[in-house]
């Protein structure tokens, strides 16, 4: 599936959504512009993730593709406040919230290991450089 139709639709609604805030959102898709995904999927995923990521950033977010030699990568990235390391594996459990001040059902990240798990993927949470949160959706190429 294509990601920049994707990404242009949810950031346009996210855009609208938090329009409180000024949002830059940079998109690298050079190498790899598609991902072995089922449409709906990528747009679960990337809903998810890009809800996440507008709550969160100061004025930032970046999605990026990348390839190794074994899988591909997506990375989706903000500069808000990250992701406590107390939390980094916890929130990707149903119900589990690292941030209970917001709403939200606890479910959109376990939703994303769902997905990701059925491709027999995995995804990750660190540090991005620009300081907020890195989310890391790797998909093996053996398919």
């Amino acid at each position: 599936t294509l990601l920049q139709p994707q990404v242009d639709s949810l950031t346009g609604m996210f855009i609208k959504i938090y329009n409180d805030k000024s949002v830059t959102v940079t998109t690298e898709f050079t190498g790899l512009p598609s991902l072995p995904l089922n449409k709906d999927d990528l747009t679960e995923l990337l809903g998810n993730l890009l809800e996440n990521a507008f709550r969160y950033c100061i004025s930032q977010v970046r999605i990026r593709t990348m390839e190794t030699s074994d899988s591909y990568l997506l990375i989706i990235e903000d500069d808000g406040p990250g992701v406590a390391d107390a939390f980094r594996d916890s929130i990707f459990q149903r119900g589990v919230r690292a941030d209970q001040l917001n709403p939200g059902t606890g479910i959109g990240l376990a939703v994303c290991d769902d997905i990701v798990q059925s491709y027999e993927g995995s995804i990750t949470v660190s540090t991005s450089d620009l300081q907020g949160a890195a989310f890391a959706l790797s998909f093996p190429k053996h398919h």
